[in-house]
């Protein structure tokens, strides 16, 4: 399998394309460049590439997921495992049947343990069981009620209501837990409600569903059935100012969203009070190209990185880095072009959808987090001090 897939300019999607740097696509000579350093070819991922590399001997490595033994194969991993991150599972590949994907984005676990996924090229969703069995399949490429054009996130509620945003048409569409269509909100625009290119959504715990706007340079809410509550964000390096393309929502109501081109998170309250932000300047859990997070139900947060050796990060809930795993190839823990990411419901599993392999990989963390917050430095990488994250352990 090609793992210079990423400059591959003809296969990645225009709108992974917009959703990570807001252009269109590079010029030959830059893809060149791109190429040769392992990168993304625009000049943020050109300049991010080579950082990376001449940093490679200062910064620690990220080392691959452990992989456990012949069960793993057949989805029978033991969770908790030895040593977490445990690989547990893979599945898909490219195509258009079913459960193969034609560069799968989003992925999210209802409270059943299903998992949905967007197929970003094939216009649909796909849902499977936790062992990667496929359950069904809907969507055709369209803008009619149940259609998609470049569904690119995906979310469910606690009622098991599922909730897909569609860069192509603008708007959020939403189906029961049976994925009967429910109903929609949205359409191409700047105003109250309307879209341009909705990159990310995810619902709260009391049902209020947020949306990232990469082009509007927002985050709107709305309740559960799409009533408009409320808006904040602008473009630019301040507080309130940022390129989102992913938001999470946290047990507790605190938001998470994804800067991009800041290469940072920003943390707010339910209807956008800022708390801070990190990046992870200066230390392992440096952030270069974050695309997607979630946040586990203990409060764990699980960053996407395509540029940061094409790996997981994750961070306690006050920012301060705890590890990460994954780097660039088409082996069991392994990436390219990483994408969506999501956390089971008892937090053990996390789900990542490894866009430019065309499959969802599936990794046990159970045991994980309580070892690395025991040496992890208290209140380094806080919200409200926005420094570097604490050294890794």
């Amino acid at each position: 399998m090609n793992n210079n897939r990423c400059c591959d300019w003809a296969r990645v999607p225009a709108t992974r394309v917009r959703r990570i740097y807001g252009v269109p696509p590079p010029s030959p000579p830059r893809e060149a460049l791109a190429r040769a350093f392992g990168g993304t070819a625009s000049r943020r991922g050109v300049l991010g590439a080579v950082a990376t590399t001449l940093l490679a001997r200062q910064l620690p490595g990220a080392a691959p997921a452990a992989t456990q033994g012949e069960t793993c194969r057949r989805g029978e991993c033991p969770c908790p495992c030895g040593r977490p991150p445990c690989f547990l599972r893979t599945w898909g590949e490219e195509g258009s049947g079913p459960g193969q994907f034609a560069f799968p984005e989003g992925v999210a676990v209802a409270p059943d343990g299903t998992v949905y996924v967007t197929d970003l090229n094939g216009h649909r969703v796909q849902a499977f069981d936790p062992a990667g069995t496929l359950l069904g399949t809907w969507g055709s490429r369209g803008s009619g009620d149940g259609q998609f054009r470049a569904p690119i996130s995906v979310a469910v509620a606690a009622d098991g209501t599922v909730y897909v945003a569609e860069e192509g048409n603008d708007r959020i569409q939403l189906f029961d837990r049976a994925v009967t269509y429910s109903g929609q909100w949205g359409s191409h625009g700047k105003d109250d409600g309307q879209f341009r290119d909705p990159t990310g959504v995810a619902v709260a715990p009391d049902g209020t569903v947020y949306v990232a706007e990469s082009f509007n340079d927002r985050i709107q809410y709305f309740d559960r059935a799409g009533t408009y509550l409320g808006q904040w964000g602008g473009a630019g390096r301040g507080e309130y100012a940022f390129f989102p393309t992913a938001v999470a929502v946290a047990p507790d109501g605190t938001v998470y969203v994804i800067d991009t081109n800041n290469a940072r998170i920003e943390v707010f309250e339910a209807t956008g009070t800022f708390l801070g932000h990190w990046s992870g300047e200066g230390s392992a859990g440096q952030l270069i190209q974050p695309v997607s997070l979630a946040v586990a139900p203990d409060g764990t947060v699980y960053v996407t990185d395509l540029l940061g050796q094409r790996s997981v990060l994750y961070f306690d809930p006050t920012g301060t880095y705890l590890g990460r795993w994954g780097r660039n190839g088409s082996g069991a823990g392994q990436f390219v072009l990483p994408g969506g990411v999501a956390v089971a419901p008892d937090g053990q599993t996390v789900y990542v959808a490894d866009s430019g392999n065309s499959r969802i990989q599936a990794f046990c963390v159970t045991a994980l987090i309580a070892e690395e917050r025991q040496g992890a430095t208290p209140g380094a990488g806080t919200p409200a001090a926005p420094s570097p994250v604490a050294t890794p352990v």
